[in-house]
């Protein structure tokens, strides 16, 4: 088990996590990368794990705070780690499984730690990065490999939009972006327009609105005519709630909620939402890293349950031993927490990348509500098993050593 991985879905047919922590009291930083089949049924007891490669993995993607965006024709994916100075950038090829370095990202200035999320407009396949450039969003162009700038919302600084979640929607054709700490001004949901003169416009909703949460997660789904906001955390607490949102009218809905958690992984696939990983707090505040099982979210029943059933309707096989996605064992100081301080990474060495340190950045959550699938055919929901409640684990605060470290293969992802 583990928080703030990396994560992306491809085309609704296999989510991809990568590296996190356990946020323990001497953070353990990941190089896991593992892949999550979503063509298949499957109970949350039995998920269907498989590890996509533990040999060279690059050593700074032994890491968490970062993320994964998805190249249009889905054949390569993009680890972004701005979280770190000097930013680091890799492609991961899918068919040729291999690994091609990024040119070098801008620095930030000011140096700030600042977990920021990476999405592509499948219309161009250029990648933005809200916040990935300090008070501005990073963006990256891959057929000529151009790194450039834009402007955010105005009023923004750069420790703004800290832990906010980006998403394209392919309904309105634009990037939606959700939450964050420090955001400017009284709106926390904005939408991004890359071809308009005036990109960024702040959306008015109804509803059942979900509160300004950072550390969530908003994940698309039924191609875009639906959102999904879930996870996170408000300045008081971690939240386990869940927000659909109508993007037609524009109007939430909450559905039931889970455990609280943040920094979890999150995806869709036809009617189904799942969530795995992440973190939450007991009684007396502690975080405590929370169950391996996969949580999953009927989007028609509107019912947390222990199936996931594929788009194919391909019956839920009796439970196997299949790995779990599991940590290594090297240890990198830091933890997920409140405000981002400037973390400097050593110089690589001709065999090895430097592994910079975590800082804090917090985060919350809520859920509950039916919702009807614009094509798909009604299923009937899986009984529900309650979750189980997360174990104490002390965490400690980061401190600002860096640590670089060789990649060693992984196991199973946490």
């Amino acid at each position: 088990m583990a928080s703030f991985a990396a994560y992306i879905t491809v085309n609704e047919n296999t989510l991809y996590i990568q590296g996190g922590s356990n946020v323990s009291t001497s953070a353990i930083a990941y190089n896991q990368f593992f892949a999550l089949d979503l063509t298949q049924s499957w109970n949350t007891s039995s998920p269907l794990w498989s590890e996509v490669t533990s040999t060279d993995i690059p050593a700074r993607l032994r890491t968490f705070f970062h993320s994964i965006s998805v190249s249009r024709n889905y054949k390569t994916l993009t680890f972004w780690d701005v979280y770190y100075s000097p930013p680091y950038a890799v492609n991961y090829q899918l068919e040729t499984k291999k690994w091609e370095k990024l040119p070098a990202l801008p620095l930030q200035r000011p140096l700030v730690d600042k977990v920021s999320k990476a999405a592509t407009d499948p219309t161009t396949d250029q990648v933005y990065i809200p916040g990935g450039a300090g008070s501005s969003m990073l963006t990256f162009d891959p057929l000529s490999s151009i790194v450039d700038t834009l402007p955010m919302p105005s009023g923004g600084r750069a420790t703004s939009w800290n832990a906010c979640t980006f998403s394209w929607n392919d309904v309105r054709k634009t990037f939606l972006l959700f939450g964050g700490f420090d955001t400017p001004g009284s709106s926390y949901f904005y939408e991004y327009k890359p071809s308009s003169a005036t990109p960024w416009t702040a959306l008015s909703t109804s509803g059942t609105e979900p509160p300004a949460l950072a550390g969530g997660c908003m994940v698309p789904a039924y191609n875009g005519a639906k959102m999904i906001v879930f996870g996170g955390r408000t300045p008081d607490k971690i939240s386990g709630d869940l927000y659909i949102l109508d993007v037609a009218t524009m109007t939430w809905t909450q559905g039931p909620s889970s455990d609280p958690r943040t920094g979890m992984v999150c995806s869709v696939s036809g009617d189904n939402f799942v969530a795995w990983g992440g973190v939450s707090s007991d009684d007396s505040g502690n975080s405590v890293l929370l169950s391996d099982a996969p949580i999953v979210y009927n989007l028609i029943s509107a019912q947390w349950t222990t199936m996931f059933v594929a788009k194919n309707g391909v019956p839920v096989p009796p439970p196997t031993e299949v790995p779990t996605p599991t940590p290594t064992d090297s240890v990198s100081p830091g933890e997920p927490g409140v405000t981002p301080t400037a973390t400097e990474a050593p110089t690589p060495t001709a065999t090895e990348e430097p592994l910079p340190t975590a800082t804090e950045t917090p985060i919350t959550t809520s859920i509950d509500a039916p919702i009807t699938a614009p094509t798909d055919t009604p299923i009937t929901a899986p009984t529900d098993t309650p979750i189980t409640a997360p174990t104490d684990t002390p965490i400690t605060a980061p401190t600002d050593t860096i640590t670089s470290i060789e990649p060693t293969p992984t196991d199973i992802p946490i």
